[in-house]
């Protein structure tokens, strides 16, 4: 366990506060620049595919210098490796400059020469936090000479906080990016074109807005029975439970998940669910304060998860457990998913019976079936 939690609890806090103000986010980005050694940090937005700019904000660069910023997206992108290298990182996995493209090949690149240089800029780690059909965008902070070298003291935490930028981020879009008076909160959720359940740690429904009540209504995605809300499958009604319990007790725990879940109404249509800790928001007065989590209910926004992201979502599989179902659906072998993967038949079984234990499934063809539940129809 990273013993740094406490910390990153705090960090992560002030996060979720700008889903609410996004006003407050420069004060969390400097929060966390302060904490682990960076010179600056910005949080950038872009609409997609249009590529036009919804937000860009952060602290330890001068109005001046921010605007510059526009000016150099090829050559930035270069001293990252180039675009294509740039559009295979992974969401919430921090990403340092350096360790993508040596530092020799900046020398003579504008971005390095013109920008970076002059700010005294020795380094910079990149956070993909969010890229889906309709926005893409990246929390970056900049590393002084005198700070050093990044290591696995910052990327620790970091991989921590960066799950919960990314929550914030795609709930703060449900809301425009815009302030919410905190005195009409639940008047802001009722605008929304989203479904919004308020909980507490039980699940029990304590508010809904008026698209969550057309969702009970059609009696699809969600449903709410003796006063609980539940999902149209057990496991969804679990990673959901799971992921309030959290939010109730420990929000910095929470990483990943709730954030899209997904589930399908009676007419097979996809939705997601994205979990909003409320319990510690330091800007929630009006609130019912036995309200602990909002659940956000909305079509993806991108194309629908391959079935293995749905079920290690849903049953909490790790990468590697999820390598394996992915590759056995796929009509692998023990030995053929062993090689491809450079690992022991054994190591595989092994993954093969915590997946059998975390879904309940027993055979093969059994957890074959479950994947294929989970496939987009035809």
């Amino acid at each position: 366990m990273y013993d740094g939690l406490e910390r990153c609890s705090e960090l992560i806090g002030a996060i979720y506060d700008c889903v609410i103000d996004p006003q407050r986010w420069p004060d969390a980005i400097a929060a966390v620049a302060r904490e682990y050694s960076f010179s600056n940090g910005v949080l950038s937005l872009h609409a997609f595919p249009s590529g036009a700019l919804l937000l860009m904000t952060g602290t330890g660069i001068s109005p001046e210098w921010m605007a510059k910023l526009a000016d150099y997206g090829p050559e930035a992108f270069e001293t990252w490796g180039g675009a294509e290298r740039i559009g295979q990182m992974a969401l919430d996995e921090p990403v340092v400059q350096s360790h993508q493209s040596p530092r020799s090949s900046w020398v003579g690149n504008r971005f390095h020469e013109e920008f970076a240089v002059p700010q005294g800029l020795f380094d910079t780690v990149a956070i993909p936090c969010v890229r889906d059909s309709t926005m893409v965008g990246s929390l970056t902070f900049g590393r002084a000479i005198t700070a050093g070298e990044v290591g696995e003291a910052e990327l620790v935490p970091l991989r921590v906080i960066a799950p919960h930028v990314r929550r914030a981020i795609v709930i703060s879009k449900l809301f425009e990016l815009k302030s919410v008076a905190v005195a009409t909160f639940e008047s802001a959720l009722d605008a929304l074109s989203a479904g919004v359940f308020l909980v507490d740690a039980e699940m029990r429904c304590i508010h809904m807005n008026p698209v969550a009540r057309k969702v009970i209504a059609a009696g699809s995605a969600l449903s709410v029975t003796g006063g609980k809300v539940a999902a149209a499958t057990a496991a969804a009604t679990a990673a959901l439970e799971a992921a309030v319990a959290l939010a109730a007790r420990d929000e910095a725990s929470l990483g990943r998940k709730g954030l899209g879940v997904p589930v399908r109404d009676s007419e097979e249509r996809p939705f997601v669910i994205h979990v909003l800790p409320l319990r510690r928001r330091e800007v929630r007065p009006g609130l019912s304060q036995s309200a602990v989590a909002a659940l956000f209910v909305t079509p993806p926004a991108g194309p629908p998860q391959l079935p293995a992201d749905a079920l290690a979502l849903l049953y909490d599989l790790t990468p590697a457990e999820t390598r394996v179902v992915l590759r056995l659906a796929g009509g692998g072998t023990i030995g053929g998913i062993a090689g491809e993967l450079g690992v022991t038949s054994a190591t595989v079984r092994t993954h093969l019976q915590h997946v059998f234990d975390k879904t309940g499934c027993t055979r093969q063809t059994e957890l074959v079936r479950l994947v294929a539940s989970l496939s987009a129809p035809a």
